[in-house]
């Protein structure tokens, strides 16, 4: 069933809390293929921010060269925010994607792509639509303080080990499992997308909670790329990509064991090659 509201969001709506979180959700499916703004906080609060991110919609999406800033329950604006449900999640990262996602570090697309080459696991969904995950039980012992590690010992341990993973559709069995114990733990000690980001990291890429995260990483591949561009800047890492310096980038997003993986010289590498396309 698509998300809808029951009255008027916007300027001059009646802005019930439930409606607005409704219409700041979808536009967060939508604004993000056409402008470079940073996701709403889905808070159910009107304000500025969501007033003018629903104009921005109708300017770029619907063509209003005066837009209202309202969405009404049978009105065109809703409806076209209801499209994207048709179609699943959005696979594939376009070139529009990876020039805002650029601008947002101020970095030209090659580096971008080149990043996102290297440091990707492929494409971000599997065949039934879901991100690609890996579960992590150490990190689930720790965040539920090791209370499960007798009971559920192959999805809650202090050391890491990957004797346990399934990969692929099969990894969701253990995280569903663990979900069931504590969701929010589940989601918190799990890697997910394309860039395999651990949802511990949600307020370095970008989000305030762990859920939100997730709905995102479950949206898109350009949420994903989105994700990646706002960890790598959260961590101070957008002067060493700017100068092209690989060694520095490599030593301090791969870790010590950059160069025997040769982190460096594949990112080198792959600029040379966007760079000449």
């Amino acid at each position: 069933m698509a998300l809808t509201i029951t009255h008027a969001v916007g300027a001059g709506g009646k802005n019930h809390p439930d409606d607005v979180r409704t219409v700041q959700t979808l536009l967060n499916h939508n604004l993000y293929r056409l402008t470079p703004l940073a996701p709403l906080a889905v808070d159910g609060l009107i304000g500025p921010a969501t007033i003018g991110a629903i104009e921005e919609f109708q300017r770029r999406a619907l063509g209003f060269v005066h837009p209202d800033g309202r969405v009404d329950p049978n009105g065109k604006t809703l409806a076209e925010l209801q499209n994207f449900e048709t179609f699943g999640p959005a696979q594939g990262i376009t070139d529009a994607d990876y020039a805002r996602a650029a601008k947002l570090l101020d970095v030209d697309v090659a580096t971008l792509k080149s990043v996102a080459t290297v440091e990707s696991r492929g494409e971000g969904f599997l065949d039934n639509d879901e991100p690609k995950i890996l579960f992590e039980g150490h990190w689930f012992s720790r965040f539920t303080g090791g209370q499960y590690d007798q009971s559920h010992p192959t999805l809650s341990y202090r050391r890491w080990t990957q004797k346990h993973y399934k990969g692929g559709v099969e990894e969701y069995e253990r995280y569903r499992e663990a979900a069931a114990l504590d969701e929010s733990a589940a989601m918190k000690s799990t890697s997910w997308g394309a860039f395999q980001i651990m949802g511990f990291n949600h307020k370095d890429a970008g989000y305030d909670t762990v859920e939100d995260f997730v709905d995102a990483m479950r949206e898109s591949e350009a949420r994903q790329l989105l994700a990646l561009a706002a960890f790598i800047k959260s961590k101070e890492l957008v002067s060493y990509l700017q100068n092209k310096d690989w060694e520095a980038f490599a030593r301090h997003y791969n870790g010590p064991g950059y160069a025997r993986n040769q982190y460096d010289q594949k990112l080198e590498e792959a600029y040379q090659r966007f760079a000449d396309t």
